[in-house]
Protein backbone atom coordinates (compact mmCIF):
# COMPACT_ATOMS: atom_id res chain seq x y z
CA UNK A 1 0.00 0.00 0.00
CA UNK A 2 0.87 3.65 -0.62
CA UNK A 3 -0.09 6.84 0.31
CA UNK A 4 -0.94 8.99 -2.42
CA UNK A 5 -2.81 12.72 -1.96
CA UNK A 6 -4.26 11.24 0.59
CA UNK A 7 -5.52 7.78 -0.53
CA UNK A 8 -4.26 4.34 -0.02
CA UNK A 9 -3.60 2.84 -3.08
CA UNK A 10 -3.03 -0.89 -3.07
CA UNK A 11 -2.14 -3.14 -6.56
CA UNK A 12 -3.47 -6.21 -6.73
CA UNK A 13 -1.75 -8.59 -9.64
CA UNK A 14 -3.45 -11.44 -11.74
CA UNK A 15 -6.07 -11.96 -14.21
CA UNK A 16 -8.43 -9.00 -14.38
CA UNK A 17 -11.02 -11.31 -16.17
CA UNK A 18 -11.01 -13.63 -13.06
CA UNK A 19 -10.88 -11.03 -10.11
CA UNK A 20 -11.23 -12.48 -6.59
CA UNK A 21 -11.86 -9.96 -4.46
CA UNK A 22 -13.52 -6.50 -5.17
CA UNK A 23 -11.77 -3.40 -6.11
CA UNK A 24 -12.23 0.26 -6.70
CA UNK A 25 -10.89 0.45 -9.95
CA UNK A 26 -9.29 -1.30 -13.01
CA UNK A 27 -6.49 0.45 -15.28
CA UNK A 28 -6.35 -0.19 -18.68
CA UNK A 29 -4.03 1.69 -21.32
CA UNK A 30 -5.14 2.38 -25.10
CA UNK A 31 -5.69 4.75 -27.98
CA UNK A 32 -7.29 7.82 -28.52
CA UNK A 33 -10.42 6.20 -29.72
CA UNK A 34 -10.50 3.66 -26.79
CA UNK A 35 -11.25 1.19 -29.34
CA UNK A 36 -9.62 -1.77 -26.82
CA UNK A 37 -8.29 -3.12 -30.28
CA UNK A 38 -6.28 -5.65 -28.52
CA UNK A 39 -4.17 -6.62 -25.30
CA UNK A 40 -4.94 -6.08 -22.00
CA UNK A 41 -7.87 -3.31 -22.77
CA UNK A 42 -9.45 -6.18 -25.08
CA UNK A 43 -9.21 -8.74 -22.46
CA UNK A 44 -10.97 -5.82 -19.63
CA UNK A 45 -13.78 -4.88 -22.23
CA UNK A 46 -14.53 -8.22 -23.23
CA UNK A 47 -14.50 -9.41 -18.95
CA UNK A 48 -17.04 -6.40 -18.73
CA UNK A 49 -19.39 -7.98 -20.61
CA UNK A 50 -21.67 -5.03 -20.95
CA UNK A 51 -22.35 -3.59 -24.26
CA UNK A 52 -23.14 -0.30 -22.44
CA UNK A 53 -19.40 -0.22 -21.18
CA UNK A 54 -18.65 0.06 -24.96
CA UNK A 55 -21.80 2.95 -25.30
CA UNK A 56 -19.64 5.12 -22.67
CA UNK A 57 -16.18 4.65 -24.38
CA UNK A 58 -17.78 5.69 -27.42
CA UNK A 59 -19.46 8.95 -25.89
CA UNK A 60 -16.25 10.34 -24.58
CA UNK A 61 -14.23 9.54 -27.72
CA UNK A 62 -16.96 11.19 -29.91
CA UNK A 63 -19.24 13.38 -27.62
CA UNK A 64 -22.75 14.00 -28.38
CA UNK A 65 -22.04 15.53 -32.20
CA UNK A 66 -22.49 12.68 -34.76
CA UNK A 67 -19.33 11.08 -35.37
CA UNK A 68 -19.30 11.76 -39.34
CA UNK A 69 -19.01 15.15 -38.12
CA UNK A 70 -15.69 14.83 -36.06
CA UNK A 71 -12.46 13.71 -37.97
CA UNK A 72 -10.45 13.93 -34.51
CA UNK A 73 -10.87 12.10 -31.44
CA UNK A 74 -11.30 14.30 -28.25
CA UNK A 75 -8.80 12.56 -26.49
CA UNK A 76 -5.00 12.57 -26.75
CA UNK A 77 -2.67 10.65 -25.29
CA UNK A 78 -2.21 11.42 -21.52
CA UNK A 79 -5.88 11.99 -20.78
CA UNK A 80 -7.50 9.70 -18.33
CA UNK A 81 -11.32 8.74 -19.11
CA UNK A 82 -13.44 6.65 -16.94
CA UNK A 83 -16.35 3.82 -17.28
CA UNK A 84 -18.57 1.68 -15.48
CA UNK A 85 -16.74 -1.55 -14.70
CA UNK A 86 -20.25 -3.64 -16.30
CA UNK A 87 -19.93 -7.24 -15.09
CA UNK A 88 -16.44 -6.94 -13.41
CA UNK A 89 -16.36 -6.93 -9.64
CA UNK A 90 -14.79 -3.27 -9.98
CA UNK A 91 -16.47 0.16 -9.40
CA UNK A 92 -14.80 1.84 -12.61
CA UNK A 93 -12.88 1.17 -15.00
CA UNK A 94 -10.00 4.03 -15.97
CA UNK A 95 -9.21 4.32 -19.69
CA UNK A 96 -5.38 5.48 -19.89
CA UNK A 97 -4.71 7.25 -23.28
CA UNK A 98 -1.50 5.49 -23.83
CA UNK A 99 -1.34 6.15 -28.17
CA UNK A 100 -2.85 8.72 -30.07
CA UNK A 101 -2.92 8.46 -33.50
CA UNK A 102 -4.24 11.87 -34.32
CA UNK A 103 -1.22 13.55 -33.41
CA UNK A 104 1.34 10.69 -33.54
CA UNK A 105 1.84 11.25 -29.91
CA UNK A 106 3.10 8.14 -27.50
CA UNK A 107 3.64 9.53 -23.60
Amino acid sequence: MVLVGGCSVTTHFGDIAHLTRHVDVIVSSDDNYLTAGGGVSQAILRAAGDPSVRAEMEALVWGPADRMNRPLSQLAAGDVVNTSAGTLDADHILHAVTIDFDRNRYP
